[in-house]
């Protein structure tokens, strides 16, 4: 029962680090433009 439990954790662990790895290599998406040109307002209560 334990050594199936610590074997489920580190094939997750495994699994996790393969997809999370490559991350850094990707392109970031591009921003709409209307969320990149638009205004930015601040309210600040009195």
């Amino acid at each position: 029962m334990k050594t199936r439990l610590v074997s489920a954790i580190v094939a997750a662990g495994l699994a996790f680090t393969a997809t999370a790895s490559h991350v850094h290599y990707q392109r970031a998406r591009k921003s709409p433009e209307w969320f990149t040109r638009g205004v930015v307002y601040q309210i600040q209560p009195r």
